[in-house]
């Protein structure tokens, strides 16, 4: 019997909504150290004290704050991989190698699946 594999690529969660955080920090908590913030600031102080691999944005914050997150991030960590959960088709979209946006309502296995896809 192997022992449990701690994780070492970092998730940062960045939504309001506290049942749609708690799923997905129950849903990734094995395969990556869950930071979970409901607020921009929030977000910004995650990513100063240290850099994400995979940041999830909810579509409940405003776009100027979206791309602001996305401009520390891609500072901090240009490779890490920013995924947009937006409930409308009319959102602004992040598009790009390490930019991806998907659509709720969405299962937690398909996102599962883009992030081990994109995320090495």
């Amino acid at each position: 019997m192997h022992p449990a594999r701690s994780p070492t690529r970092r998730l940062l969660i960045v939504e309001p909504d506290r049942l749609t955080a708690w799923s997905l920090k129950l849903y990734f908590q094995k395969e990556y150290d869950i930071v979970q913030t409901d607020s921009v600031s929030g977000a910004s102080d995650c990513i100063k004290s240290g850099c994400a691999d995979v940041v999830l944005l909810s579509d409940n914050l405003l776009d100027p704050d979206l791309q602001d997150i996305d401009d520390q991030i891609t500072h901090a960590n240009p490779h890490a991989l920013i995924v947009q959960m937006t409930t409308r088709s009319s959102d602004a979209v992040l598009e790009g190698d390490t930019r991806v946006t998907i659509e709720k309502p969405f299962e937690l296995a398909a996102l599962g699946r883009i992030l081990r896809d994109r995320v090495s």
